[in-house]
């Protein structure tokens, strides 16, 4: 099997993965650059030209040209991670009934990407350790021993620390942009937030900045600035009620 045959091989399981494809949908769909006997094959030319139509082949279409893109000369990981996304949002938008709320993962992604030049430092701030080298089933020397975590609010659920840090508490991100107009989704913002507040047995840090620059990304075009306390904690002035409060300058 050729490399290039390997390659759309992998394509099709990617499409079989997200998609409604299924396997047995693409079994007879093979790469090729020659002409061959149609009532055998139905196969995708090497531009992307569909030769058999069927709404597979398009998905898979999709797939090619979005990998294709990819490999455009000098582009940022924000770039690349932009033509991802809008390769992949309408799929996640269909997978998920709680995408809009894992939207701010992709959000914080972008919200990262822009700081890097390239897309290899970029990959390996994100990646994981090699599974013979992970920490699954290994045990402290020391079970005193004080360590950090680091978790999303979703991911904390069940999970209690004696000290808790709960950061960006800011309207813009709890609640974020994408809840503000809708008071159900609002409401589920603030259930999230108790989440975060209840995780903590001994301390709870609540931090926000005085100033904070989002810069454009594939959710919010333009530049805005968040620094105002998130509603939820200026409600019936809660933040003065019950918390001491302080400032920390350079």
């Amino acid at each position: 099997m050729s490399a290039d045959d390997k390659n759309f091989e992998f394509l099709k399981k990617i499409v079989v993965e997200n998609t409604n494809t299924g396997s047995n949908d693409l079994k007879d769909f093979s790469y090729g650059k020659k002409d061959i006997d149609l009532g055998k094959k139905k196969y995708i030319s090497e531009k992307g030209r569909i030769v058999y139509k069927k709404k597979y082949c398009m998905e898979l279409y999709k797939l090619y040209k979005m990998l294709s893109s990819l490999k455009q000369k000098n582009l940022l990981p924000y770039d690349q991670l932009k033509i991802i996304s809008d390769y992949y949002y309408p799929i996640f938008k269909e997978k998920y009934d709680d995408y809009n709320k894992r939207e701010k993962d992709i959000e914080s992604l972008f919200y990262i990407a822009q700081r890097y030049k390239k897309l290899g430092d970029f990959l390996s701030d994100f990646t994981i350790e090699p599974v013979k080298e992970s920490q699954i089933g290994a045990s402290l020397e020391n079970k005193d021993e004080d360590r950090l975590t680091l978790s999303t609010i979703h991911s904390a659920k069940g999970l209690e620390w004696h000290t808790v840090f709960v950061i960006y508490m800011v309207d813009g991100y709890l609640p974020s942009t994408m809840s503000m107009g809708s008071p159900e989704e609002l409401e589920e913002e603030r259930r999230l937030l108790y989440v975060a507040l209840t995780r903590a047995k001994e301390n709870l840090y609540l931090i926000k900045p005085n100033n904070s620059r989002r810069g454009g990304n594939y959710f919010e075009a333009s530049y805005s600035s968040f620094s105002e306390l998130t509603r939820f904690l200026r409600e019936k002035d809660i933040i003065d009620l019950y918390t001491e409060k302080w400032v920390l300058t350079e």
